[in-house]
């Protein structure tokens, strides 16, 4: 808690939002002082269309970091297990590898600009420490054979959501079930969306939408 509540230490994270969210709903940690790598990409790098750690790191010209998602299909949930098994440990260790080379680069692009870059690009790594933090969070079920429209190609469809109302979907539970959990600034803005997903009919019906008051798993 100390290390991760001191304005301080700086922390390197690769989209905080998540972490952020998790930390202070199940353990009251106030995340603080974080470099978040894909935030300062979206501001050195506005061209960019690559958010993923494997994209942002080739965008920089950093070596890519080995994935395999075969892990997923055994068990959806295979970061609630405990404990952590060796796979699991050296593939958070592999994620974490680029991380530091990717900081600097960014340290040193955004000093040779104004720097008004630089204040850029802490304000917003701290506005996505709280972006789904101090939101509210809705769980929707898409019915499952709808699922490739409602993401769309390349995630297109629901990267529109997201822009359009600025909220974040995330998949919960068994991948292609349909069970998505959104963040959103606050409950109308969620009807809002929730309005215009069942207007796609992709939405199923017969699982309504529910608040989620306790926050442990929703991501």
């Amino acid at each position: 808690r100390t290390v991760l509540e001191d304005r301080s230490i700086t922390k390197i994270i690769h989209d905080c939002k998540c972490d952020s969210d998790s930390l202070f709903h199940e353990f009251g940690i106030n995340l603080q002082g974080v470099h978040d790598t894909q935030v300062w990409h979206q501001v050195l790098l506005p061209e960019s269309r690559q958010l993923g750690l494997n994209g942002v790191l080739e965008a920089w010209d950093l070596p890519t970091t080995p994935r395999d998602n075969s892990i997923y299909n055994a068990n959806p949930n295979v970061w609630a297990e405990r404990p952590l098994t060796n796979t699991m440990i050296a593939r958070a260790a592999v994620d974490v590898q680029g991380l530091f080379d990717l900081y600097q680069k960014q340290l040193q692009k955004a000093n040779e600009g104004e720097s008004r870059v630089v204040d850029l690009c802490k304000a917003s790594s701290e506005a996505n420490i709280l972006k789904l933090r101090d939101g509210v969070a809705h769980v929707i079920h898409i019915k499952p054979q709808k699922a490739g429209l409602f993401i769309g190609r390349g995630g297109s469809n629901i990267r529109g959501l997201e822009q359009r109302f600025g909220v974040s979907f995330y998949n919960r539970g068994k991948r292609g079930g349909g069970e998505f959990a959104m963040f959103a600034s606050d409950d109308f803005v969620a009807e809002q969306v929730i309005g215009a997903i069942s207007l796609t009919g992709c939405m199923d019906l017969t699982k309504p939408c529910y608040k989620v008051d306790n926050r442990e798993g929703t991501a």
